[in-house]
């Protein structure tokens, strides 16, 4: 199975068009490099810094700056300083039906495996446009 790294998942409502997540993390938590084969992932920060990585690209993201993630881009994040919180969308939303590599998702702590997610591992991909990049 995969590490999918040490995250909780406060909040999570699936729709016809998309599912929208709160993620919280603490300061020494992250999502392991992934992607998505079947969706797009928006992030927006809603507390405090984190640290993405969306294809070769580092930036850092403050409160209620965003960045979309293309299908089959390697992607990841973690807190940059102390606990933050991230909404996170899936376009189209993480289904059963959408789902191609069910086996290989674990997540490690109080993250406990989910069948409706669409993770996959580290592959490659496109990069998509970022939003700010870490100098």
């Amino acid at each position: 199975m995969k590490d999918m790294g040490r995250y909780e998942i406060l909040s999570h409502v699936a729709t016809p068009e998309c599912s929208i997540r709160i993620i919280r993390m603490m300061e020494t938590e992250h999502v392991a490099p992934h992607y998505h084969e079947k969706s797009v992932q928006i992030y927006t920060v809603l507390e405090h810094e984190v640290e993405a990585k969306v294809g070769d690209q580092l930036l850092m993201l403050r409160p209620y700056e965003t960045v979309r993630i293309e299908k089959n881009v390697v992607h990841s994040v973690r807190a940059a300083s102390g606990e933050a919180l991230i909404m996170s969308f899936s376009i189209p939303p993480w289904t059963a039906t959408t789902s191609t590599s069910l086996s290989r998702l674990a997540c490690l702590g109080r993250m406990q495996a989910d069948p409706t997610l669409d993770h996959t591992p580290d592959q490659g991909g496109p990069v998509s446009r970022p939003v700010i990049p870490v100098t």
